[in-house]
């Protein structure tokens, strides 16, 4: 695994850890949809200021980010589906 990889493997497991220590089903969905959110927004920055600066190797290193993220999120999605319903009481 690359660097970028590990990294976002942790911020997923740190997300869905968020998610599991939620009291209720509806704020540990808003919590995982904000935190993915938020860190979609920050590679778009990425890509968009490589963008600007007409860098190719910026603009390749932050495509590689935005691809590495989703490469995470698809290999997480069933953790942090499970971790939801998880981190609340049963109803």
């Amino acid at each position: 695994m690359s660097v970028l990889t590990d990294k976002f493997e942790a911020e997923l497991q740190e997300l869905v850890e968020k998610v599991a220590a939620n009291g209720s089903v509806v704020q540990s969905a808003v919590v995982a949809i904000e935190e993915l959110a938020a860190k979609q927004a920050e590679l778009i920055q990425e890509l968009k200021d490589a963008q600007a600066a007409n860098d190719p190797a910026a603009i390749q290193a932050a495509l590689e980010n935005l691809e590495a993220q989703n490469d995470a999120l698809a290999a997480n999605t069933e953790a942090l589906a499970a971790a939801i319903p998880a981190g609340t009481p049963a109803e």
